[in-house]
């Protein structure tokens, strides 16, 4: 009788965890419609976003809503600042936080990539303005800040990729119209 009570445990917790793999595999292939608003009880809809877009490298998206165009709404982020992932997203730089801290990505502000496609995600950040809305989500919780500065730094200045205690975004890309490329326009968002 022990036996068969053991037996019985032991395929219980056998059909318990058959449960959880089965679950845990169709939740996976699920496309993710909704996300939490930070420090909120809503959730709101994102664009639908494919879990298989983990393995693509793509880390969040970028919204500027002042240009109302379509172009303008959920704009990929992929990590890291390679000329291979600013081909096709915007670039997260590495070693900046994803929420918490400045997080700090860059863009083309012209240009196409060798399959057409325009890849001048920032090619209108010169006409953002103090008190301008950019959406950043991080595939966990969408974040809204607004624009506190908007300048042009030297390529060298590292400084603006320093975290901070404040909550920020930093946006890097060229200035148009330069040819030595010895500068970089920045904009710098804290969060509202």
């Amino acid at each position: 009788m022990i036996i068969l009570k053991k037996i019985v445990n032991i395929l219980v917790i056998l059909i318990a965890l058959l449960g959880c793999l089965i679950c845990i595999n169709k939740t996976s292939q699920e496309t993710i419609k909704i996300v939490k608003k930070e420090n909120s009880t809503d959730w709101i809809p994102v664009s639908e976003v494919n879990i298989s877009n983990v393995t693509k490298n793509i880390i969040g998206y970028l919204s500027i809503p002042k240009f109302n165009k379509e172009y303008y709404t959920n704009m990929p982020i992929k990590e890291g600042t390679s000329l291979d992932v600013l081909a096709t997203a915007i670039g997260h730089f590495e070693n900046t936080p994803y929420s918490k801290g400045n997080v700090c990505i860059v863009a083309h502000n012209s240009g196409t990539n060798k399959n057409g496609d325009y890849v001048g995600y920032f090619d209108r950040t010169d006409e953002l303005i103090y008190g301008d809305k950019i959406i950043y989500n991080n595939l966990k919780c969408e974040y809204q800040y607004k624009v506190i500065s908007n300048e042009i730094i030297e390529e060298t200045n590292l400084e603006v990729l320093n975290n901070t205690e404040e909550n920020r975004l930093t946006l890097i890309t060229c200035v148009k119209g330069q040819e030595n490329r010895e500068y970089r326009r920045c904009v710098k968002c804290i969060k509202i």
